[in-house]
């Protein structure tokens, strides 16, 4: 009797470590707002891992800025997580936040933002190159931006402004791009095509200045 409890009871511990061991393998690879069970162990290392590329609460000049990234920091984490390792992009440490345009009044139209280092590329012409890194990257982007429903419905998130630098030895091979929430969705269902994404967004160079592309 005392034999078949023992085989039973090894029986269960066996299915429950494997379940465990399926669980993680499974979801180390989704963004982390789409896992219905996070334990405290793979939050922990998750946070070890990809904090340092999000904006420090502490730094935030806006108080509405600081409150979204409190908010939405778990989602911070996994889109982090998403970006850096499934999408392989190189995100700047500290860039990953919420920013506001300077050049505008009110600093509650918040942007979601990061800064991307990419490969150096041959195209000598500046406005050839921002057209290949952006069309190379904005759907990794736009796909991670698309699995956090909190983008579309927060009305305190107005767009995305997105960084690229291509170059650390010339600051000056650098483009920022603005994106309007709405223009980004309808890309995304494709009521717009990539054109377009450009003509309707604000573009800037390293110093500020308006760039315009040659689409």
């Amino acid at each position: 009797m005392w034999q078949e409890k023992k085989i039973s009871i090894l029986f269960l511990s066996l299915i429950f470590s494997l379940s465990q061991v399926s669980l993680y393998s499974k979801e180390d690879s989704l963004p982390l707002d789409t896992k219905k069970i996070l334990s405290k162990r793979y939050y922990k290392r998750i946070e070890e891992k990809y904090q340092p590329y999000l904006v420090d609460s502490e730094k935030y000049t806006s108080q509405i800025g600081k409150e979204i990234h409190l908010k939405y920091y778990k989602h911070l984490l996994g889109i982090a997580e998403d970006l850096a390792n499934n999408k392989n992009l190189k995100i700047k440490e500290g860039s990953l936040g919420f920013y506001y345009d300077k050049k505008l009044p009110e600093q509650k139209k918040l942007f979601f933002g990061i800064d991307v280092v990419v490969d150096k590329v041959t195209e000598s012409d500046f406005s050839d190159a921002c057209l290949l890194i952006f069309k190379k990257n904005i759907y990794k982007i736009a796909d991670t931006i698309k699995k956090n429903n909190f983008f579309e419905n927060d009305k305190d998130i107005s767009g995305f402004v997105l960084s690229f630098e291509w170059d650390k030895n010339d600051p000056q091979q650098k483009f920022i791009i603005w994106i309007n929430k709405k223009d980004l969705f309808k890309f995304l269902a494709k009521k717009i095509i990539f054109n377009e994404i450009i003509e309707r967004s604000a573009l800037t160079d390293a110093k500020g200045k308006i760039i315009t592309l040659k689409i």
